[in-house]
Order: structure tokens, then C-alpha cells, then sequence
């Protein structure tokens, strides 16, 4: 015996099928980690966002491309995971394609663009009555070996932050502001966007660059040369510039800087006569504005054996190369076999992603 479903039955059946599938599909969407105009989690970040077990860490922004960590409790290099932490002495290393933005505390943030080797030196310090600590509470330290590290600083309630960046040439030293910093062999660039910064050599010499300007310094072994400061021409680095605005609206939407930053940063270029190009004028808009719907998280599973930081002694200049820090790890590890590459563009290309000795 057969039976005749009326055809409204069936169309009705389907519907109802239908708009159930629609909402099961899209509900996920609203716990994405997506931009938006604000009410979300927006406070800004404070110091215990960035410790575990009264422990600090360093916490990621962004992660692109291939980016290693050889953390201070073990020999070798393994891939940076977005919910890591990243403790005091710490190795970084971006590859060809890697851009990292990860803020060492409170009002602080930097991007490590393609190919940089930085050292997270040291973190700020929790302070307790129990713990008393001689160092500034907000204190951070970055070992920049190689390549081009952009710092943006600057809290919503204006309090103090002592941030460094060290190169083999010196120290670049700020408090509220914006700037890159690059190092190569025998050379070290501060190029500025907003505020100012003060570049000491380690034969102390000082030079106190302002937005806008750029200044090198060359030299090593206590011997350093200033080069005459210039201004910097945006026009002819829109890679530069949209390093810049990445970095502004990754902190500023997660709330580790001012969210006033950017376009304060756009105001000064204009003020200084640079045209900016649209696309750029609007990420440092932009910054101004974004929003996460969701903070990035440290995954509390993770438990380094860890090492007491010691802060780099003033204007010291790294003794020993990565690679020779590396020789010597290897010959105490142990390494699995792994299969060569195939191809010589393989092997080209392993070979220039990979951190030094690996």
C-alpha cells in the first residue's frame, strides 16, 4: 500500500530543514575572533594579562608565515603556536614569510617583520610586597641581532613604561611613542613616527631623534660613528608604513596600547608635510577603531621549566652569535633523521627559512 504526501507537506519539510541548517551554520560566527565597532572585551590589557602563576610572559598578537622560538629551557628551535607564551630569553626568528606581533606588557607592542632575530631580553617584573623589585615595574628589554623590529608604546591612562631595544650598536630607549628599529652587521637605524627616542652608543654617545627623522649609527667593538639625521621619506616605503599600521591595529585592538595611537601617529606625518598614501592614512585610522571580539589567550597548559631573567647589563652587546649558541646546543641534543628534500629549490628554500644552525 503506497500513500500520497501532498506536495505542501513536502515543501514545508524542506523549509523547516533548511532554516535549522542556517542557524546551526551560522552561530559559530559569533564567538570568531573578528573585528567589530566595540562592547566586546575591549578594557585595555593590564599586568596580570601577561603572567601565569605570578610568572610574566610575553603574549602574541599576530602570527604569520613561519615564525621559530628556542625558548630558555631547551637547545632547539620549534614553530611559534598563537597561544604560546613567550618567556624571558627567549629567541625569535621570522622567516621569509614571518610576521610576528606579540606585546611584552602593558601599553607595549612590537612587530618582527620577515627575517629578524630578536631576543626577548627581559619582561616587566611583577611587583608584591613579598617579591620587592629594584627595576621599574613596566621594564622590557629586546636583543634585536638582526632585521627590523617597529615598537608602538603608550597606555590609556598614561602611565610609565620603560621599554628598550638593544642592538650591537646601542641602545634605543622610549617611553610613549613610535618607531623601528634595524640592525645588521656593523650597522644600527632608528627611523621615528611619533614622539622621541634616545639612541646611546656603547661608548656613550647620545643622540635624541625626533618624529620624522631617521639616524644611523656604524661602528663595534667601542668604537661608534653618528651619522648626520634625516628625514625619512614615506613616499618611497609603503612596506614600511603598512608594517606600521599592521602592528597599530593588532595592539590597539586588543587593547596592549592606546587606542589613540594610530591616528595621533597619522596627525604628526601630516604635520611634518608627508602626504600618506590612502591606504595607509586609513590603518592608522583604523586603529583608532578596532576591536576584538576576543583577547588572545595563553594556553595554561604550558609549563617551561622556567629560568630567572637577567637583564642585558647596560649598552652590552651580544658576545657569543647565534650560531655558534647553536653549534654548541646541537652537540648535546639528540636529532631525528629527517628525509632530504627532493628538489633544489627545496633545499634553497629550507635553507633560508630555518634560524641559523639549525
Amino acid at each position: 500500500m503506497y500513500f500520497r504526501v501532498p506536495p505542501g507537506v513536502i515543501l514545508g519539510l524542506v523549509f523547516f530543514f533548511l532554516n535549522g541548517l542556517s542557524a546551526q551554520i551560522q552561530a559559530p560566527a559569533t564567538a570568531a575572533s573578528a573585528p567589530s565597532s566595540g562592547g566586546e572585551d575591549n578594557a585595555p590589557m593590564t599586568a596580570g594579562d601577561f603572567q601565569i602563576d605570578g610568572v610574566p610572559y610575553a603574549k602574541v598578537l599576530y602570527l604569520e608565515g613561519n615564525v621559530w622560538i628556542r625558548p630558555p629551557d631547551q637547545t632547539t628551535f620549534h614553530r611559534l603556536s598563537e597561544d604560546e607564551p613567550i618567556p624571558a630569553q627567549s629567541v625569535i626568528y621570522t622567516g621569509f614569510n614571518g610576521i610576528l606581533d606579540f606585546a611584552p606588557g602593558p601599553g607595549m607592542a612590537a612587530r618582527m617583520v620577515p627575517g629578524t632575530l630578536t631576543t626577548v631580553q627581559a619582561l616587566p617584573q611583577p611587583v608584591t610586597e613579598s617579591a620587592p623589585t629594584t627595576a621599574a615595574p613596566e621594564a622590557a628589554q629586546l636583543l634585536l641581532r638582526k632585521g627590523t623590529i617597529f615598537s608602538a608604546l603608550g597606555r590609556e591612562d598614561n602611565g610609565p613604561i620603560d621599554y628598550e631595544v638593544h642592538t650591537p650598536q646601542g641602545v634605543a630607549g622610549a617611553r610613549g611613542t613610535m618607531f623601528s628599529t634595524s640592525a645588521s652587521l656593523g650597522y644600527s637605524s632608528v627611523e621615528m613616527l611619533h614622539g622621541t627616542v634616545n639612541f646611546e652608543t656603547g661608548d656613550h654617545q647620545t643622540s635624541q631623534i625626533t618624529e620624522g627623522q631617521s639616524q644611523s649609527v656604524f661602528g663595534g667593538v667601542g668604537k661608534f660613528r653618528f651619522e648626520p639625521r634625516r628625514t625619512f621619506n614615506p613616499a618611497n616605503s609603503s612596506v614600511f608604513f603598512n608594517h606600521a599600521g599592521g602592528l597599530l591595529e593588532h595592539a590597539s585592538g586588543y587593547g596592549a596600547v592606546r587606542r589613540g595611537l594610530g591616528p595621533d601617529v597619522a596627525r604628526t606625518l601630516r604635520a611634518h608635510g608627508y602626504a600618506l598614501p590612502a591606504e595607509t592614512e586609513r590603518r592608522f585610522q583604523n586603529a583608532g577603531r578596532m576591536h576584538y571580539q576576543r583577547r588572545p589567550a595563553f594556553n595554561r597548559t604550558y609549563r617551561p621549566n622556567h629560568v630567572r631573567q637577567e637583564p642585558m647589563q647596560q649598552h652590552a652587546a651580544p658576545t657569543i652569535g647565534l650560531r655558534r649558541e647553536n653549534a654548541q646546543a646541537q652537540t648535546q641534543a639528540e636529532h631525528k633523521p629527517k628525509p632530504s628534500p627532493s628538489t633544489p629549490e627545496e633545499r634553497k628554500r629550507e635553507r633560508k627559512d630555518k634560524p641559523w644552525g639549525q
